[in-house]
């Protein structure tokens, strides 16, 4: 068992595409808990709506990423965003070396094909930076999701 403080905020992630020398952040996603107490992860949606809050979610997991060494392939990072708007009460929680479940909201939005992204980023071939569609998407833990086009 793990016992953290608790951080009091809004609760985020990012993913990127990590290969040898190059990180590609994807779309920042709100996370849904539960509010039990219990912090169980129920799902969330992406993209983040707030263009700050996009800002300061990406900054702050390259942030972390850039201070782990041997980092390739998919890598989330979870985080809460705290109140000050200058990102000064904004934390890293975890950071996930694999697929998350955001993926399916992600790829649900993405119009690049993500997984051909990283297979061409890991193996130093060229590569595209991702393009999305516009709009949004709920997803759930159990892996259901709908799409709201703007």
């Amino acid at each position: 068992t793990i016992a953290q403080d608790y951080i009091p905020g809004r609760a985020v992630s990012i993913s990127f595409l990590v290969g040898p020398g190059s990180i590609v952040p994807l779309l920042p996603c709100a996370q849904h808990l539960s509010r039990d107490g219990r912090f169980r992860y129920e799902g969330g949606h992406c993209p983040l709506k707030e263009p700050d809050l996009r800002i300061r979610t990406t900054k702050l997991g390259l942030e972390a990423l850039k201070t782990i060494t041997g980092l390739s392939g998919y890598v989330g990072v979870d985080l809460v965003l705290g109140a000050a708007g200058d990102g000064s009460e904004d934390a890293v929680i975890e950071v996930n070396p694999r697929l998350t479940t955001s993926y399916l909201g992600l790829k649900s939005l993405a119009i690049t094909n993500l997984a051909k992204t990283l297979l061409a980023l890991c193996s130093s071939d060229d590569y595209r930076i991702p393009e999305w569609k516009a709009g949004y998407v709920d997803f759930t833990s159990s892996g259901t999701f709908a799409m709201d086009s703007e």
